[in-house]
Order: structure tokens, then C-alpha cells, then sequence
């Protein structure tokens, strides 16, 4: 497959994009992890903002309650 092919063929189905690489001469292998850790978290960032809200509240509880024990219960 040629390189033009290789991006028809990466448009055509809807890919984030298009990247050469080669593991075996090291050529831009983290480029390509890079590309690909950025388009997930592009796709995913509305429910991880959720879940880390979520855990923000249930540490603030968490640390609320703690305080609260330890100021008049000790």
C-alpha cells in the first residue's frame, strides 16, 4: 500500500488521522502514541471531567467528615 493509499483509506474510514512510523528503525513511534493518547482522550474528555468531578466531591466529603470527627469527637 502506498502512503497516498494508506490516507484515502484513513479518510474513507473515518480516522483521527495518519501517521508513518517504523518500530524497527524507532521512527516517530511516539508521535504515533501521542496522535492516538490525544484522539482518546479528544473522545472520551466529557465523561473523564465527570468521574474526576465525582471523585472531587467524594474526597471533599471524605476530608469534611474526617475534620468534622476529629474537631469534636476526639
Amino acid at each position: 500500500m502506498t502512503k497516498e493509499e494508506a490516507i484515502e483509506y484513513s479518510r474513507n474510514n473515518h480516522f483521527q488521522g495518519f501517521c508513518e512510523c517504523s518500530a524497527l528503525k524507532n521512527v516517530n513511534i511516539k508521535e504515533v502514541f501521542k496522535l492516538f493518547y490525544k484522539a482518546l482522550y479528544k473522545k472520551n474528555k466529557k465523561i473523564l471531567r465527570e468521574k474526576t468531578n465525582e471523585k472531587i466531591i467524594i474526597l471533599k466529603n471524605m476530608q469534611a467528615q474526617r475534620s468534622f470527627n476529629q474537631c469534636c469527637f476526639s
